[in-house]
């Protein structure tokens, strides 16, 4: 009888060790997704071009996507609807591929997390809430070979780090509070352990748009893939960069990566407004340049007038992010759409982004010693559009 009574307060004893570390367990603060999970690389092997093709001396191969008026991808063209250039000329095309699963793409997403993504997409949703609402939904189409990296700008490291258990990571801009650029999620095919890592972000200041973008940008050159894209979702305010528009736009040229963009904002041509006590002068016409309108000064000599200002500092720079996609056959999406359409959605860029990659066209060609390529255009699809990079290139 002894022997089980003494059995029986073991066991009692065991019982109640495990219930006091299971309750230890809960009071600690959550850990991150990629801190219980290892971002998994579950990669696929490209089609490629026949080994002749690829030794051939100026063989380059484009990534190719077609979209209709609405949009949407244009599946089942042939090899004669395309034409091909290089150095200038016409070049046979001698490697054609459709893919109607998308080429396995290494993207990397640029979220801004600045101060003024907390104001209004629209009435009563914020912006970077709307972001993070809706971006796993658009992604869920993606090809599931597809690898993903989460890099954010702005927000507050601190606050979101902090809240869950975390010590932030030291980086480029050492802060109490804010680490402006910042890597959230590396490399990996498991699409929704990343985007959980954009989800309850804060907003705060800072706004490096164009230095997180050449990050991202030199991020690519580590991916796995050749096939390679960059997406920007941001207000389009910079504030703080140290790389100029200039050397920017040069180095995504060269990079060969195509940027697709989502403004979240008013477009307009001033990122910011004047302070309201700011007086705003208009230039006097010079006599000796009536009718010049580089002095400031119009064809009728009055002076030029200055620009309405920005309503409640929500206009951007719009004319950098067409500069910034225009190479490489990226994209400048709008959402809303000027005057606050409300046909045109957040969501429905998200999903003509995903559309665009997710169905393409593989075009290869053996360019003129030396020729640099010029492109990939459709002959007589005049009401479709045509984005073309490439991403390899034998020279």
């Amino acid at each position: 009888m002894r022997k089980a009574g003494w059995g029986r307060r073991i066991c009692v004893g065991l019982i109640a060790i495990a219930l006091g570390g299971c309750g230890g367990t809960q009071n600690r603060p959550p850990a991150l997704p990629s801190a219980q999970i290892a971002a998994p690389l579950k990669l696929c092997t490209p089609a490629a071009p026949p080994a002749d093709f690829l030794a051939k001396p100026g063989f380059m191969q484009f990534a190719v996507s077609v979209t209709d008026a609405s949009g949407a991808p244009v599946t089942g063209l042939t090899r004669s609807d395309f034409q091909a250039r290089a150095g200038g000329q016409t070049v046979p095309i001698q490697y054609f591929r459709e893919e109607p699963d998308g080429a396995p793409t290494s993207i990397v997403i640029v979220m801004d997390l600045s101060g003024l993504m907390r104001d209004d997409l629209v009435p009563n949703v914020r912006r970077v809430e709307a972001v993070q609402k809706l971006l796993p939904a658009a992604m869920e189409p993606l090809n599931s070979c597809d690898e993903i990296a989460i890099l954010v700008f702005g927000g507050n490291e601190s606050a979101d780090e902090h809240a869950i258990g975390q010590t932030p990571n030291s980086g480029a801009y050492q802060d109490q509070h804010e680490t402006p650029i910042r890597l959230l999620q590396p490399f990996t095919t498991d699409h929704r352990l990343a985007l959980m890592r954009l989800a309850d972000r804060t907003t705060a200041s800072l706004s490096p748009l164009y230095d997180a973008i050449q990050r991202g940008v030199k991020m690519l050159e580590s991916a796995h893939y050749q096939n390679r894209a960059l997406i920007v979702i941001t207000d389009g305010v910079d504030d703080t960069s140290g790389i100029s528009k200039a050397d920017l736009i040069a180095s995504i040229k060269q990079s060969g990566v195509p940027i697709y963009a989502i403004e979240l904002g008013v477009p307009y041509s001033l990122a910011y407004a004047p302070l309201p006590f700011v007086i705003t002068i208009p230039p006097i016409p010079s006599p000796s340049k009536t009718g010049n309108t580089a002095s400031g000064s119009t064809a009728s000599g009055k002076a030029a007038l200055p620009k309405p200002p920005c309503p409640n500092l929500k206009c951007v720079d719009t004319g950098t992010l067409e500069k910034v996609t225009a190479p490489n056959g990226g994209q400048l999406l709008i959402a809303p759409h000027a005057n606050y359409d409300a046909s045109v959605t957040l969501n429905d860029e998200l999903n003509s982004i995903v559309l665009a990659l997710n169905h393409g066209y593989a075009i290869g060609v053996v360019a003129p010693t030396g020729s640099a390529p010029s492109g990939v255009i459709l002959v007589n699809h005049r009401q479709m559009k045509v984005r073309a990079h490439v991403i390899s290139d034998a020279q």
